[in-house]
């Protein structure tokens, strides 16, 4: 594999190189407010929530050009320390590029990229209108990363309210995500779209002890037919079970190609299907 380090590699290179392996990230959408009373938004990737109690979330900021002055986000939450959060939907990707766009000071985005300011509850921010998640917060702590002007800047936030657009929420009050068509940033000039099609769940029972993959016998380990997925999902299926169909297989184990590749194909199937019972017991019936 290349190995890359800030030893051989510029800044700028290793910057892209960051972008492009940490994907998809989320997108902040950061409302803030100068002291003049100027709003201002813009968009930040390097981004996420950090705690739930507290409720906190966090973002960085790197600084303006070559002098490395602060941006109109640090700036503002430094003289009035609160800002709003607002996740970015697909239909809400254009607007939030146009207010990637460094505009002077003295300017509202808002009015640039076309969103609607809405007044927020226990903040002087505003959230923005399209956005379907938005999340008001009052500053917790700033962080320099390091001395250099350029190196970033960490932002905490506290979480004193969160607004939640009612048309995404399940009937078991959850966020669905099949309908929040949250956006996310990849490297360069790519972003990823969180589709219906791209969501899959994974029922994993963490208070029950697995079988782990050191369990499975070899020829499971070394099959060519079984992807890692699906001999991690094996190894995922509950011991107790293991043991069970340890205890009656173990004596009849008849390696052979053949019976191999039937038996993985079988497995396989019980997998798609979720019986785990099934799928168990396939690995021992050789």
């Amino acid at each position: 594999m290349k190995e890359i380090s800030l030893d051989n590699t510029s800044r700028k290179d290793f910057h892209q190189f960051m972008l492009g392996s940490v994907i998809p990230r989320p997108i902040a959408l950061v409302g803030t407010i100068s002291r003049y009373g100027v709003p201002n938004l813009a968009p930040f990737s390097y981004f996420n929530a950090v705690s739930s109690i507290p409720p906190v979330l966090m973002f960085s900021l790197s600084r303006k050009g070559i002098k490395g002055n602060k941006k109109d986000t640090l700036l503002n939450i430094e003289q009035n320390p609160e800002f709003t959060v607002n996740m970015v939907s697909y239909p809400q990707v254009w607007p939030m590029v146009l207010s990637s766009v460094e505009f002077p000071s003295d300017v509202d985005e808002f009015k640039k990229s076309g969103f609607s300011p809405l007044e927020s509850k226990y903040i002087s921010p505003f959230r923005v209108k399209e956005c379907l998640i938005q999340f008001e917060c009052k500053l917790r702590e700033i962080k320099e990363l390091g001395e250099n002007t350029h190196d970033c800047t960490l932002v905490f936030g506290d979480v004193v309210c969160l607004h939640v657009d009612e048309s995404i929420l399940t009937e078991s009050n959850r966020i669905d995500p099949f309908k929040l068509d949250i956006t996310g940033r990849l490297g360069k000039e790519y972003y990823a779209r969180i589709a219906p099609e791209s969501i899959f769940s994974i029922q994993m029972q963490t208070n029950v002890m697995p079988t782990g993959y050191d369990l499975l016998p070899e020829h499971i380990k070394q099959s060519e037919i079984l992807t890692a997925n699906e001999i991690g999902r094996l190894a995922a299926i509950p011991l107790e079970i293991y043991e069970k169909y340890y205890q009656s297989f173990q004596n009849k184990i008849k390696k052979t190609s053949e019976n191999l590749s039937l038996n993985h194909h079988a497995v396989r199937e019980a997998l798609l299907t979720s019986d785990d019972d099934k799928a168990m017991s396939l690995i021992f019936d050789l």
